[in-house]
């Protein structure tokens, strides 16, 4: 590995190791600093799997907001991304994960190993959470339409049954898609 990528890498492990859960300028900056090193997936990843509460949630924060700047992501790193949210990861974690989840092109396999673990997080105990797991419990059912009748009993209920911030989600999800409506 050159010094380069070495003192990229570590610069980002610092700037984990240091997050305080709440300043997100530090993390701005090392995201702005390693959104193209090839190193940077890694390095997320692996603070996701096995880093303190505030390391997984600044990488998932970081990952978020780097796949917004640079879209591609590798099937193996994807496949560790989507894996955090059957762990016991902070509730700010899983939400920056399903936030991320409708980006990501999910095979048929994909979609059929994380739409039940979606499908339990609409029943977590944080309101922005449930909203979110609804937001990708369309979004696996969008790109595995054998799911979609699943996927509406479920989105249907939340509409029915849970916070403003899970109702208000499902009206957005409902105003842009061909296949799911309030109206059912």
């Amino acid at each position: 590995m050159s010094k380069l990528l070495e003192s990229h890498r570590r610069e980002l492990e610092l700037a984990l190791k240091n997050f305080d859960g709440s300043n997100l300028n530090p993390l701005k900056l090392a995201l702005s600093e390693n959104v193209d090193c090839p190193e940077t997936l890694e390095v997320l990843l692996d603070r996701m799997e096995s880093g303190s509460d505030t390391e997984r949630i600044g990488a998932s924060w970081i990952l978020l907001n780097r796949v917004s700047l640079r879209p591609w992501i590798g099937a193996e790193e994807q496949a560790k991304a989507l894996g955090t949210l059957a762990e016991d990861s902070p509730w700010q974690a899983l939400l920056h994960v399903l936030q991320l989840l409708p980006a990501l092109p999910l095979s048929r396999r994909d979609c059929q190993m994380i739409f039940p673990v979606v499908v339990e997080l609409t029943r977590h105990s944080r309101p922005f959470v449930r909203a979110w797991a609804h937001n990708a419990v369309y979004a696996v059912a969008n790109w595995e339409p054998t799911l979609r009748a699943k996927a509406e009993r479920v989105l249907l209920q939340g509409s029915r049954r849970d916070s403003a911030s899970v109702r208000a989600r499902l009206r957005s999800v409902a105003q842009g898609s061909s296949w799911f409506s309030l109206d059912s």
